[in-house]
């Protein structure tokens, strides 16, 4: 297949960490902290986004680890729901 990787991209913060989701037509879908590849999936997401595609802990202020959770939904365009240790960021898919 010919051409770049379409992907998206969002971000948010954990505690003072700068957070960024990818993902990639081809490449799958990773979080970066702080610019950093911290966990990546290359597996297809599912159309409701019920189960998290990422998953990993990310060292918040003090020490405290923070577990990130992230899941993806695609339907017509590919949206993301993200929480951290359990609780949302936002509601619903972003």
């Amino acid at each position: 297949m010919r051409g770049g990787d379409p992907r998206d991209e969002w971000e948010f913060q954990i505690d003072k960490k700068e957070c960024r989701v990818v993902n990639g037509w081809r490449s799958g879908a990773a979080l970066f902290v702080d610019g950093v590849e911290v966990v990546r999936n290359t597996q297809l997401f599912s159309i409701r986004g019920n189960k998290p595609l990422l998953t990993t802990e990310v060292e918040g202020e003090a020490t405290a680890t923070k577990r990130v959770e992230i899941y993806v939904r695609a339907i017509s365009g590919v949206t993301i729901h993200v929480r951290i240790d359990g609780y949302p960021l936002q509601e619903g898919f972003v």
